[in-house]
């Protein structure tokens, strides 16, 4: 049988203040930050890159007041780089400003898509 002198001295001793364990994990979580930040960037700057057309040029918007007697044809056809087909330049006008019809009307301010070259 076991008196309790015994069993208070016999029990092991424990530490009412155990010491701090160095946080070498904080190195660790930098470099994983700073990889995670690396990647991201390296995935975005993709995502850019291959969505844009890489031609170097850029697509501005001219606007144009409908004037009596103009057409989207005309208007393509006055607005067109060389070597561009006018029937994609007709469907890019009117696809841009909503337009349904062939018929404009006067007084109507439309947005002519056009592409200008950065090279130059």
């Amino acid at each position: 049988m076991r008196t309790t002198y015994q069993s208070i001295y016999s029990q092991r001793e424990t530490y009412l203040h155990t010491p701090k364990r160095r946080h070498f994990l904080n190195g660790k979580r930098l470099g994983l930050f700073a990889l995670l930040v690396l990647v991201l960037s390296v995935a975005f700057g993709s995502i850019v890159q291959a969505l844009s057309d890489g031609t170097g040029k850029q697509e501005n918007m001219l606007r144009v007041i409908v004037q009596s007697g103009d057409t989207v044809w005309g208007l393509a056809k006055e607005h067109m780089n060389d070597g561009e087909d006018i029937r994609q330049n007709v469907y890019d006008i009117m696809h841009h400003n909503n337009l349904v019809g062939r018929h404009l009307q006067v007084g109507e301010v439309i947005e002519i898509p056009f592409v200008s070259s950065l090279d130059r």
